[in-house]
């Protein structure tokens, strides 16, 4: 077993532990995240190998990233590596534009190093687990992404198993997610996504860096099998576009809990955070999730891709 060590200098605004618990991808295979070391792992495929990715911040500007891979551990490696958590961190984001024109009203998200949501290794695993979030309750999220993990995933470095390929996952009938996995009525839409990214007729990884507009983002992935608005929208977050609110039940329940019962819950919002322009889906999450980073959140059962 090779491995490679290195530190990473994001800005004095950054905390590991607030962006792994911007949603709940942390919670899914192959992330894990430890809460006694304070440490983030999860298994990845780089430079067509497997790789274990170990992320620890001891301070406030200081991120270590180890790689395990198989064998020697070329140099060309930790490039790859470094480019790749600084997507998933999404260090390379805009959020410094949204805290300047928000002003004082998010100082304390600002203060926190709130704002950047955690991805997953690839768009890929991303708009998979998002299929795993409509409609149901996390608990069956997680038990759908266990199970895919289980019985399609490679056996990489440490014996964590990697998120399955395209091809695995294309390689199943239907069939094997109704009955293995569990995945009821997503279970053609999760076969046929997965067949569509073989065939070459769709190309998710060219969503994060899309040259066109969020509207013809959203139009290309809602013309999917199971990718709705929700989907789409939330995807778009995920990949720093927050021009939409991508509301679910989860969504209108918590606004609800805050700001009491609504006749248009929806609608209240949508009025709410316009004023936000491009800025309205980051501006609605920050609110809605404040006290998961104030200690006072218990665990939630979500329609959604939330968890606290």
């Amino acid at each position: 077993m090779g491995r490679l060590s290195t530190v990473l200098e994001p800005s004095d605004r950054f905390s590991l532990r607030t962006i792994v618990f911007s949603h709940g991808w942390y919670d899914l295979p192959p992330f894990h995240w430890d809460p006694e070391q304070e440490t983030l792992t999860t298994s990845a495929r780089l430079l067509g190998r497997a790789v274990l990715l170990t992320l620890h911040a001891p301070t406030r500007s200081e991120l270590t990233l180890e790689v395990d891979c198989k064998g020697r551990v070329p140099k060309r490696l930790e490039g790859a590596a470094i480019e790749l958590v600084t997507t998933m961190l999404g260090l390379d984001g805009e959020v410094d534009d949204f805290f300047s024109a928000a002003g004082k009203r998010y100082a304390w998200a600002r203060r926190i190093g709130a704002g950047r949501l955690l991805r997953s290794p690839s768009a890929f695993e991303d708009a998979v687990k998002m299929l795993a979030t409509t409609n149901c309750s996390w608990s069956l999220t997680r038990s759908m992404v266990n199970k895919l993990v289980g019985e399609l995933g490679d056996i990489g470095p440490g014996g964590r198993r990697l998120f399955p390929t395209p091809g695995a996952m294309a390689d199943q009938p239907v069939s094997f997610y109704k009955s293995r996995i569990r995945a009821g009525y997503r279970s053609e839409s999760l076969q046929r996504f997965a067949a569509q990214v073989v065939d070459g007729t769709v190309d998710p990884e060219r969503w994060p860096v899309w040259e066109g507009t969020t509207e013809e983002l959203i139009a290309e992935i809602v013309q999917l099998r199971g990718f709705g608005c929700y989907a789409a929208e939330n995807l778009c977050k995920l990949f720093g576009r927050f021009d939409y609110l991508g509301l679910d039940s989860w969504c209108l329940k918590k606004y609800t809990t805050l700001h009491g019962p609504q006749e248009d819950v929806a609608k209240a919002i949508r009025a709410k955070y316009e004023q936000f322009g491009r800025w309205k889906g980051l501006a609605l999450w920050l609110d809605l999730t404040r006290d998961w980073h104030e200690g006072s959140a218990q665990e939630e059962t979500a329609t959604g891709f939330t968890k606290s």
